[in-house]
């Protein structure tokens, strides 16, 4: 189920399709404990945050409204509102919640929207979650004593709220957007910031598109250790990942591959048989503008830079890797000059004949799965 108020409406428009939401939501009382996914999208909305929350205090007019969510996705560039916590708090099943865009108002409304008051949440997706409301008592500025406080904080508003905390222990993260250090290391650091952060140990599966922090602030060679999928972009990708092994690494993928060096460059870090023996799977989404060239329309089978650089780069390093080591590499093709998502068919061999040629090199066109969305 999906509730999404965007800019291009009118405030006719918005609020006549907030009252047709509603309306529809009043009409299956009994079916909304079934819903197990739900998407709240407001970063768009030109409406006031007292219509906002408004419209939300009628979509939960109930306390049973979605008890049964498993997933979970808000996106607001509003400050944080009592309705958005609640549909999170009232919801102990939840198991993924992705979180972009928020301006934080309270210690409380940062907790919740973290995880902490979610038992069996195992995916945690953040973006752009650098902002606090004026007067709000929160900083996410360095130095920052506010996060020191919070383990004091969490324990008594627990206890005053009659909600309890958790410990979220997940199993896939994403970090993405503009996250400030300090706030990651409160999260995740617990000589630094708190007594009990949240738990990576057991993480599998990590995507990293943050260019504000720095990897190695606060991933343990343990943390690394358990990494089985890696998703990153060639643009926000610091030189902490090439100082560090994956020995249990068995995919990555690698979005955003719009200039070769930066897509050489993360093949050179994190492609090779060091940093990542176990390898058995890689993603590449390269972005292509299809260009004229001596009066010829060039496509991607004919794109010179990818036959001639990438190609043989990317053979060099899967050739390291060694014959009887396999790896099935997907190739996602985008055009800069269609709509985000499509994909360019055909022979892929003719782009990447070195590559294709190889024994131990399975070459194919795919979709990669992007669980953060």
């Amino acid at each position: 189920m999906i509730f999404r108020l965007p800019a291009k409406f009118s405030e006719a428009k918005t609020r006549a399709y907030s009252t047709d939401f509603i309306e529809f939501l009043r009409g299956i009382p009994d079916l909304l404990a079934h819903v197990r996914r739900f998407s709240l999208q407001t970063e768009d909305s030109c409406m006031s945050k007292e219509f906002i929350e408004t419209t939300m205090q009628s979509i939960m007019f109930t306390t049973s409204a979605f008890g049964g969510l498993r997933f979970l996705k808000m996106t607001s560039g509003m400050v944080v509102i009592e309705p958005f916590l609640r549909l999170i708090s009232n919801n102990s099943k939840l198991e993924t919640l992705i979180v972009e865009g928020f301006v934080f108002s309270s210690r409380s409304a940062l907790s919740t929207l973290l995880g902490f008051r979610s038992p069996n949440i195992q995916t945690l997706c953040l973006g752009d979650i650098d902002r606090v409301e004026p007067y709000s008592g929160l900083s996410f500025q360095e130095p920052d004593p506010t996060f020191s406080a919070f383990r004091n904080v969490f324990a008594s508003e627990a206890t005053q709220r009659g909600t309890p905390t958790v410990v979220p222990s997940l199993q896939r993260l994403s970090l993405s957007g503009r996250i400030t250090r300090s706030l990651c290391l409160w999260m995740f650091s617990p000589p630094v910031q708190m007594d009990q952060p949240i738990q990576t140990y057991a993480l599998t599966d990590l995507r990293w598109r943050t260019y504000t922090i720095d990897y190695d602030d606060f991933f343990s060679a343990r943390q690394r250790s358990s990494i089985e999928s890696l998703a990153v972009n060639t643009d926000a990708l610091d030189t902490g990942f090439a100082a560090f092994n994956y020995p249990n690494l068995l995919s990555i993928q690698v979005f955003r591959g719009i200039y070769l060096h930066d897509v050489k460059r993360v093949l050179r870090e994190l492609v090779t048989l060091a940093r990542a023996p176990k390898l058995k799977a890689l993603h590449l989404n390269l972005w292509h503008r299809e260009t004229i060239i001596s009066g010829n329309y060039v496509g991607i089978h004919d794109d010179p830079a990818i036959r001639d650089t990438l190609d043989p780069y990317l053979c060099t390093q899967l050739q390291n890797f060694g014959e009887q080591h396999h790896i099935d590499v997907t190739l996602e093709i985008t055009s800069l000059d269609e709509p985000a998502g499509w994909v360019i068919a055909g022979d892929f061999g003719e782009v990447f004949p070195k590559t294709s040629r190889l024994p131990n090199v399975r070459l194919h066109m795919g979709v990669a799965e992007r669980w953060w969305e």
